[in-house]
């Protein structure tokens, strides 16, 4: 047909960008993507996201999130058992209830629950733990964040003792106004570049390696 351009075909992947996706994959979730999400995070690559910022969405998702709400609660029912679940005792109840009309309002004008999750739980992670009134939730939402991609990446290569110091050194960089995104893409480029001659940072190299 005339007039029609054709389409530019998508630029292949480099094995720099895949194994960047694969690595961030198996710091956040534990496991390695599929094609179809391997080809996804690529194009967002290509189209000039960067890792850190790719490492915050993923971060967001209602999938690492890990929990599951039916889709036929009320906006209330959800925006309270989201809340409970995100902040449990870590903030007063006059706060809890501010952000569950909060959401139930947005609900009410279109968000969706993923949506919602991506929103507040952004919004959460970037709170000073020395907030008066938010500052506790953000720090053991951050903490449990942190400790969940240190076990992955690390698994059984690190005693306790040397995970808790790589966990308070994401920590306070978070503190100091690094994203966790940046703390992840962080993590795993301290890995893949330590010396080789180190042998427990081997073992974790061989963690990121596999799948």
């Amino acid at each position: 047909m005339t007039g029609c351009k054709p389409q530019k075909p998508h630029m292949m992947l480099t094995i720099q960008q895949q194994t960047s996706i694969l690595q961030l994959i198996l710091a956040l979730f534990n496991t390695a993507p599929g094609a179809m999400n391997l080809t996804i995070l690529g194009l967002q690559l290509q189209n000039g996201q960067l890792l850190t910022n790719l490492a915050q969405s993923l971060a967001q998702s209602a999938l690492f999130f890990d929990k599951h709400y039916l889709v036929q609660l009320s906006h209330t029912e959800f925006a309270t058992s989201f809340i409970d679940d995100l902040v449990g005792n870590r903030a007063s109840e006059s706060d809890k209830n501010l952000m569950v009309d909060f959401i139930a309002h947005k609900q009410a004008n279109g968000a969706t629950q993923g949506e919602i999750i991506a929103e507040v739980t952004g919004a959460l992670s970037s709170v000073s733990f020395s907030d008066p009134n938010w500052g506790k939730a953000s720090l053991h939402y951050n903490t449990h964040n942190v400790s969940r991609v240190v076990n992955h990446l690390f698994d059984n290569t690190f005693s306790p003792a040397n995970k808790a110091v790589v966990v308070d050194h994401m920590l306070t960089q978070i503190s100091a106004g690094k994203t966790f995104g940046d703390m992840v893409v962080w993590v795993v480029d301290t890995i893949a570049s330590v010396d080789r001659d180190n042998v427990v940072c081997k073992k974790s190299q061989g963690c990121l390696q596999r799948g």
